[in-house]
């Protein structure tokens, strides 16, 4: 997983698989600088995780965009 992972769903982010992206989003977690905002994402991804449905998985999009961006 990675930058190119992250690169790929969201190109086709309405067929992505939903545990792929969960597994990059858990990789973004340790990029965000703030506490705060590192806590938010992982609660959400776990009220993502809980629902497991592409929809949900929406939710998580900025997130993989800001990476994709260079937010480091």
């Amino acid at each position: 997983m990675g930058l190119d992972d992250a690169r790929r769903i969201l190109e086709d982010y309405g067929s992505a698989d939903p545990s792929r992206v969960l597994e990059v989003a858990r990789e973004i977690v340790p990029l965000v600088r703030t506490g705060p905002v590192r806590e938010y994402l992982s609660k959400k991804i776990e009220s993502v995780r809980s629902e497991g449905t592409r929809e949900a998985c929406a939710q998580l999009r900025p997130y993989l965009e800001w990476y994709v961006q260079g937010g480091r």
